[in-house]
């Protein structure tokens, strides 16, 4: 930063600074502005006005860093080492302690507690509003009363030093009326492992399954729980790691919201919840002595409201150190014998020492339901079997939104290869040229939804049919996009019990056609009168000699669209049938693109 820069940022805070005189004996500045780490560091110190307590006292020191940029930047408040508060609560990191630093890097998420810190104007007064919520916070912390009900539910930080291994699990409410069935404490459980992709760093561990008694590592009669990746996971997360599970009544921590860090902290922690650690778990840790590392979940339900009942389980992991065993090198083994009972005295006394940390793992839960919180379709959509019957620009449009927004099952029918001129309007791409349309879209949507599951067929829709007679019936919607009229004459022959979409767009897409219907009540001359007057203006309004040539030599039109007036429609047909499905009705839709990306229905007439 330019020390011109430097010194209007300087300037500004000194400003803000003396803004926090309105304060009074609530804000104290114990050091002023001091360059530290190419931050900006004032040390302060702030009145509890809550409840005080040996743990929480009337004044508390603060480490306040602010960004060099100031107004712009970052605001933290760290608590000091000395006259800080010693304690983790709600909306704080876990304290990380350094050597030769006087305070601990566990700041307070005055951001999460005060959402409308994110959108602060950017003046002198961001300073004085940040220390005004640190001292709600510490009011709030004191009192106990961080996490009011009707609040979302905040899990305990687990310190996880390292992102180079995460634990992946997918629990909903369905698995979590499961676990409350479930008898057993603790059993074995496996993992599909792998990293995203060649060269990454970061190892996923995918939770597959559970198994329950000793002994029972990879026995299909001792599966209690499941989950059901797709294909992502199982085709290509191929090595298996063997670990054990603890089922918990409750989320492990250290008052007032702490992760136990301590082995002595956990084994205390599950002593509470009824599980004796030497007798119920060491059984399982004799199956796991081979030199490496393995991972522990700890299972404990949890509300997603602050208040209200649990809704489902969430599993922590922890890697558990070498356990000794036959080819052990471990100096502690000095005068035992390498039986059963050497292992399990040397590591109950010195493996698991009280005092020897914990190494906890990121672990998150990859259900469905958290994948597509941020927008997705229903789930009663989401759950069925869906057959795309061409996977062209518009296909292709479609077929990615809904299963980025949690459609998990489609299949994929498209005889075609990926062409060069594709490129300007598919979600294929150049590595994907001259292969099928159909396999690589397959591939692709695996890696957008790891649940997804599906296969390729590279063939016309008729010969499907014929070599595959009774995977057809297999569908709950079928959604063709070829615009032919042929494919929706042979689903109407067939009389299934799907729902059939037929989707196309007019020229230059300036207008979408679509026709929702049960295979059997398919009637092919109502919706092709319906859209042909419409098909007509199209061609009026951009007339054949208008169209794009396919390179030199014999003339050959080729379609024109845009490929972002080709998504606006394919978007607006995602939403209408999933109305019809929701609604279970059938319609004959006709939307027409306007101006500045907008669009309108023209026509829409239910077909009773």
């Amino acid at each position: 930063m330019q020390d011109l820069d430097k010194e209007a940022s300087y300037q500004s805070l000194l400003e803000a600074r003396r803004v926090l005189d309105e304060f009074g004996n609530n804000c104290e500045i114990a050091e002023d502005i001091q360059l530290f780490n190419d931050k900006w560091l004032i040390v302060m110190k702030l009145k509890n006005n809550g409840n005080v307590t040996g743990d929480f006292p009337l004044i508390t020191s603060w480490h306040v860093m602010i960004d060099i940029d100031y107004p712009m930047g970052e605001i933290t408040f760290y608590p000091s080492k000395k006259e800080g508060i010693k304690s983790i609560y709600p909306h704080q990191s876990p304290h990380i302690e350094e050597e030769n630093q006087y305070y601990y890097n566990s700041n307070i998420c005055l951001e999460q507690y005060s959402p409308f810190l994110r959108n602060e104007s950017y003046d002198i007064f961001k300073l004085y509003n940040y220390v005004s919520q640190a001292l709600v916070w510490i009011k709030a912390a004191s009192t106990n009363s961080l996490l009011r009900n009707g609040d979302l539910f905040e899990m305990v930080a687990y310190p996880t030093n390292s992102l180079q291994k995460q634990i992946l699990f997918s629990e909903d409410k369905e698995k979590f009326l499961n676990w409350q069935d479930i008898q057993g404490k603790a059993g074995f459980c496996n993992f599909k492992s792998g990293s995203i992709q060649a060269g990454q760093h970061t190892s996923l561990f995918y939770l597959t399954d559970f198994y329950v008694g000793k002994s029972s590592y990879k026995n299909e009669k001792k599966i209690v729980s499941s989950y059901e990746w797709g294909d992502y996971v199982l085709k290509e997360k191929t090595e298996e790691k063997k670990g054990i599970w603890i089922k918990l009544k409750m989320m492990p921590l250290v008052e007032p919201w702490e992760a136990p860090r301590t082995w002595g902290q956990l084994i205390s922690i599950l002593k509470a919840n009824d599980i004796n650690f030497y007798q119920d778990v060491f059984s399982l840790l004799n199956e796991l002595r081979d030199g490496l590392n393995h991972f522990m979940m700890l299972g404990f339900p949890i509300p997603k409201i602050v208040g209200e009942s649990p809704a489902e389980y969430f599993w922590q992991g922890i890697e558990l150190p070498k356990l000794s065993y036959a080819r052990t090198d471990d100096k502690y083994f000095v005068g035992f014998r390498k039986n059963s009972v050497g292992y399990n005295y040397v590591d109950k006394r010195y493996v698991f020492n009280f005092n020897k940390y914990i190494k906890w793992i990121k672990s998150e839960n990859w259900s469905t339901e958290n994948l597509i919180s941020r927008g997705g379709l229903s789930k009663d959509i989401n759950q069925l079997n869906y057959l795309f019957i061409g996977v062209g620009s518009v296909g292709s449009g479609i077929v990615e939104a809904m299963v980025r927004m949690g459609v998990r099952k489609v299949d994929i029918v498209d005889p075609d290869v990926l062409q060069m001129g594709n490129l300007t309007r598919h979600e294929l791409l150049a590595n994907d040229l001259h292969h099928s349309k159909a396999k690589q879209m397959v591939d692709r949507i695996s890696k957008s939804n790891i649940h997804y599951t599906g296969k390729s067929y590279n063939t016309h829709i008729e010969d499907f049919v014929q070599n595959f007679p009774e995977k057809i019936s297999e569908y709950d919607v079928i959604i063709e996009t070829t615009g032919e009229n042929k494919v929706l004459e042979l689903l109407g022959n067939l009389n299934l019990d799907a729902k059939v979409f037929s989707v196309s767009i007019g020229i230059s897409a300036h207008r979408l056609y679509l026709y929702s219907s049960k295979s059997k009540s398919i009637s092919i001359d109502t919706f092709l009168s319906t859209i042909h007057p419409w098909i007509d203006i199209d061609f009026d309004e951009f007339p054949l000699e208008s169209f794009p040539r396919d390179g030199f030599g014999c003339w050959h039109p080729l379609f024109p669209a845009r490929l972002d007036h080709v998504n606006l429609l394919c978007s607006t047909a995602v939403i209408i049938m999933e109305t019809d499905l929701i609604d279970d009705k059938d319609h004959i839709t006709i939307v027409e693109r306007g101006e500045l990306g907008t669009t309108k229905i023209i026509f829409r007439n239910e077909i009773v």
